[in-house]
């Protein structure tokens, strides 16, 4: 709602600036050249200079039949683009196109402005080319930012494969420095394997041996279990064998 009050508002003034402009200088379909030049004048001195530029633009479009004051307005609007609106492309064309209107012998163009375009023409170009100019340092420096940023990438992966060689050397040169190691630890590993060896079979015949002394205590053992069956036997024989049968 707010927004829309703005808005009815900003017509309001704009149609009474029309309003005001219709009753003080008349229906504008009726404006002579010499009016349009008049609104022109006063935009320009408000600093209304997009108003003064689209007046300037009225009077090359409306009055073909008057050269002379068409060039006033191409000259005219030459400067308010290049003085207030900053604009020195669209400035330097139209002074580079009343320049080469000099060169008509039959230009109606106004003496005044054969004196004033040729200096016009050089104070826009010269603008012009320092536009140029800077915009080339501009993109000369963002190029210059951008090799150094890659010269420094580029510096921070050399120094990476330069830290990974040092490493790697230096691991090759504690091994060639010391080449006895692993070959005192193989010696030493092929030197306990016949101890290994012979321990092992040491152990292996205390074994036999063990086995060989529990196979006699057997055999001791089951001729003792056997005594006793013997004597068992005496016993229960109905007769002494040592007395005579009958």
């Amino acid at each position: 709602m707010k927004k829309f009050a703005l808005l009815l508002l900003l017509i309001t003034i704009v149609s009474a600036c029309a309003t005001d402009t219709s009753i003080k200088y008349g229906d504008r379909d009726n404006w002579s050249v010499e009016m349009h030049f008049k609104v022109a004048h006063d935009a320009s001195n408000r600093g209304a200079y997009k108003q003064a530029v689209a007046e300037y633009d009225e009077i090359i479009a409306k009055f073909p039949d008057k050269p002379d004051r068409v060039f006033e307005a191409q000259y005219e609007k030459g400067i308010v683009l290049y003085r207030y609106l900053k604009k020195y492309d669209e400035a330097f064309a139209i002074f580079s196109m009343l320049k080469a209107e000099l060169e008509n012998e039959l230009t109606s163009m106004l003496p005044w402005m054969r004196v004033m375009v040729p200096i016009m023409y050089e104070q826009v170009e010269a603008k012009v080319l320092e536009k140029e100019r800077k915009a080339e340092e501009k993109a000369q420096k963002s190029k210059v930012k951008e090799d150094a940023k890659a010269q420094k990438e580029r510096l921070k992966e050399l120094e990476r494969e330069r830290k990974a060689k040092e490493k790697e050397s230096k691991s090759s040169s504690q091994q060639a420095q010391n080449p006895d190691s692993s070959k005192d630890k193989e010696d030493s590993t092929a030197a306990n394997a016949p101890d290994d060896a012979q321990s092992g079979s040491e152990s292996s015949s205390n074994d036999s041996t063990d086995d060989t002394d529990g196979a006699n205590d057997s055999t001791e053992g089951s001729d003792e279990a056997e005594k006793p069956e013997e004597e068992k036997d005496d016993d229960w024989l109905p007769f002494s064998p040592f007395e005579p049968l009958g």
